[in-house]
């Protein structure tokens, strides 16, 4: 038989057994006196047969014994309906455990694993086997919390087989095509009696878990025609989209409300949207036309492109968890809460987002290792991560953002909305999707830390593991400095290695001094004096880098801390005591500058550099502590107040020598500007900017380099197309067109 043949021979045999089965299963359900009675939270008003499971699946079980082939992958699938159909009907009779249930269901997901029906991601046996089992227990389970209203878990089965079959169909899985089409065939011949105003029967236990297993295989089997492995997983969260809401909804309702989630209620989505539509059939046709545009997406991302797939997954988790927030503010009368789970919940929720908040951290100070996930295989799943935990802390906490805040979010969704919008012009349409999709990431990464950082804790929390993670970096640049082969950490001699980006990495280590030399003003000298020492560390690899950019960044933010940030006057001393330690240290560092001569380090300059900033660091460590105690003793005396007084009055001094220093040199200034402007606008180093040997040697204070030419196309390119521009991400074409030098840049 050719597949059309098979898929009209199973959906019509399915449909047609299951229709014909309903009605003795109600009489089967009236004789033995097999009812769903009213009671509490439940909507119908009078008895209403069980036994709605056993039609439908034995007109699922005939139609994919005859027509679904492939008896490999089909026993084991029956096998599962048949133990799980008994399992709910005693169920539906008389009360199983809900670790029997669990027990039961996790036995089935090894089965199916073992059978090649699970999940294979090629990420390792564990990891295949462990996903498969919480996918099948999920999937179970969410229809079987969806099955509380006429018609709904009966209609979004439908809905999704009939996607899974599509799948199938596009793929050419004749298997999968096949058995989706009886599910769905099962599902439809059921509904009529189902969906009636009163319903005449109802699916029970006994047939919604064994359908929501039938639909956790075949949607695993979908997601897997897949061609790159982590995108089945989006493919599959869109497949079975609403159940997943749904199940997400009461889990994080109750939750919030410290009610159990095996407690019967009605919070769930369709009696949430019950409240909106006039009708249970209503609800059930408006939540499968739902899912029914969710299969479609998942449908066309199954073979579309990674950024599609992105995006779709991307934009159901936001919608997702503002539908939670949203529902979540219905009230429930049926619910009373427990003050004491409530407070657990809270306290426990705090826990969670510290955790969330040090991984965000260590993350983030640790992104150098790993190129700071710029290669899309990364940031993807890390992205969609990011969105995920982001939608689960917006419904958790759920809050009105600032002014500023708001400023900020706007402004990110605006870029990303543009870069996406400019892929309908761009040359390169997959650059410009691509850059919008890193827009809304970092959109995502802000809402969530906005979300989490709720106080000073959580401020300090999230800043401690960054500087953490950046304190990492820099002590291992520093045992590769003092290695075998230094050489590897630079190109043409400025400091590179892990990051690969100059100017990324020394305003990284710059980012990290400055947590450092906050705590480094602790009263405590066992504290100040290691933090001191850090901080000086960072700084001497930050002036190693040789960035112009990093040290425009480190001025401007000195500035800021010194105006704005009370508490002057140690901050000052630190800053005197960590730059006297760098000075000291610089002529070992601006050594690796110079005499790599835009070639290879030598090994012994590299060394000499690492122990000059390993000396430094302890150095000035042990002098900041030794001062801090001096202070605190100070600062016991009678005339402590007096001697502060003092010492805030002297840092004057500096300031006005430095100031006296300028003005003497403004002729040498000026003459160094207009030279350097010169360099900078013909695209080249000074002639005299290599210094003799033996000299220190610095560009830091060099106008020189390429960014001139970056700029000057970058601003024709603007003025060919001043109101839409070329599309996000195609900046490098026209640039590779009219450059002046051999660099190789994509960004303006």
């Amino acid at each position: 038989m050719t597949l059309a043949v098979r898929l009209s021979v199973g959906f019509a045999i399915a449909c047609a057994l299951a229709y014909l089965a309903t009605p003795y299963a109600i009489a089967l359900a009236d004789r033995l006196q097999f009812y769903d009675k009213p009671a509490g939270y439940k909507g119908h008003v009078r008895p209403t047969p069980y036994l709605g499971g056993a039609a439908v699946m034995a007109g699922l079980i005939v139609a994919l014994t005859l027509a679904a082939g492939s008896w490999q992958k089909t026993a084991p699938l029956l096998a599962g309906v048949v133990l799980l159909c008994a399992v709910g009907t005693i169920d539906d009779r008389r009360t199983v455990s809900p670790a029997l249930r669990v027990l039961v269901e996790l036995a089935l997901a090894v089965f199916i694993w073992a059978t090649d029906l699970g999940w294979h991601l090629h990420a390792g046996a564990a990891v295949d086997l462990a996903l498969t089992c919480v996918w099948v227990v999920g999937v179970v389970n969410a229809f079987n919390l969806f099955d509380n209203m006429d018609g709904a878990a009966s209609t979004m089965a439908l809905v999704v087989s009939a996607g899974a079959a599509l799948i199938g169909i596009v793929n050419g899985d004749v298997w999968l095509a096949v058995g989706a089409a009886c599910l769905c065939g099962a599902c439809l011949g059921f509904l009529p009696r189902n969906i009636s105003v009163p319903a005449r029967i109802f699916l029970g236990d006994g047939g919604s878990m064994p359908m929501g297993f039938v639909v956790a295989v075949l949607v695993m089997v979908a997601a897997g025609t897949t061609p790159v492995a982590w995108r089945s997983l989006l493919v599959a969260l869109l497949l079975i989209g609403i159940p997943a809401l749904d199940t997400s909804l009461v889990i994080i309702s109750r939750r919030r409300r410290g009610v159990s989630v095996l407690w019967g209620g009605r919070d769930h989505l369709t009696h949430r949207a019950r409240k909106l539509l006039p009708s249970a059939r209503a609800v059930a046709v408006v939540l499968g036309a739902i899912q029914a545009a969710l299969s479609i997406v998942a449908v066309l991302a199954s073979r579309g492109e990674a950024s599609f797939v992105v995006i779709s997954a991307s934009l159901y988790l936001l919608v997702a968890g503002g539908a939670i927030a949203a529902l979540d503010t219905q009230k429930l009368e049926e619910f009373v809460v427990a003050d004491e789970r409530a407070d657990r919940g809270g306290r426990w929720s705090s826990k969670r987002a510290l955790a969330c908040l040090a991984v965000l951290g260590l993350g983030a100070g640790l992104s150098p290792f790993f190129f700071a996930y710029y290669d899309t295989s990364l940031w993807v799943p890390i992205g969609l991560g990011v969105a995920l935990v982001c939608a689960i802390a917006v419904v958790i906490r759920p809050a009105r953002p600032a002014v500023p805040a708001a400023l900020s979010l706007g402004g990110l969704l605006g870029l990303g909305v543009w870069s996406l919008a400019s892929a309908s012009w761009a040359e390169s349409a997959e650059s410009a999707v691509v850059s919008g999709n890193r827009w809304l990431v970092y959109l995502a990464l802000l809402l969530l830390m906005l979300v989490l950082v709720s106080h000073e804790r959580r401020a300090a929390v999230l800043l401690g593991a960054a500087a953490t993670g950046v304190a990492v970096v820099g002590v291992s640049v520093l045992a590769r400095l003092l290695g075998g082969d230094p050489g590897t950490l630079f190109l043409g001699g400025r400091l590179n290695s892990p990051l690969g980006y100059i100017n990324g990495e020394g305003c990284l280590f710059v980012m990290g001094l400055w947590p450092f030399l906050a705590l480094a003003e602790s009263r405590r000298a066992r504290v100040a004096g290691p933090a001191a020492a850090v901080a000086t560390l960072l700084a001497c690899l930050a002036l190693l880098s040789q960035s112009r950019g990093t040290a425009l960044a480190l001025l401007g933010s000195l500035i800021l801390v010194v105006a704005l940030v009370p508490g002057r006057t140690r901050r000052v001393y630190a800053m005197l005591v960590l730059a006297g330690g760098v000075a000291l240290a610089a002529p070992d560092l601006l050594r690796v500058y110079r005499d790599a001569g835009g070639g290879a380090v030598p090994v012994g300059v590299a060394h000499s550099a690492g122990l000059a900033a390993l000396l430094a660091s302890v150095a000035v460590g042990v002098v900041w502590a030794a001062l801090t105690a001096a202070s605190r003793a100070i600062a016991a005396r009678p005339d402590g107040p007096r001697i502060a007084r003092a010492a805030s009055w002297l840092l004057a001094v500096p300031v006005v020598v430095a100031l006296a220093v300028g003005v003497a040199s403004t002729h040498r200034i000026e003459r160094s500007v207009s030279h350097q402007w010169h360099s900078f606008v013909r695209l080249g180093e000074p002639a005299d900017s290599r210094a003799p040997a033996g000299a220190p040697n610095s560009r830091l204070l060099s106008g020189a380099g390429n960014r001139y030419d970056y700029w000057r196309i970058a601003w024709t390119v603007w003025q060919a197309h001043p109101v839409l521009g070329v599309g996000a991400g195609n900046y490098a074409r026209p640039y590779f067109q009219r450059r002046a030098t051999t660099e190789d840049v994509d960004q303006p």
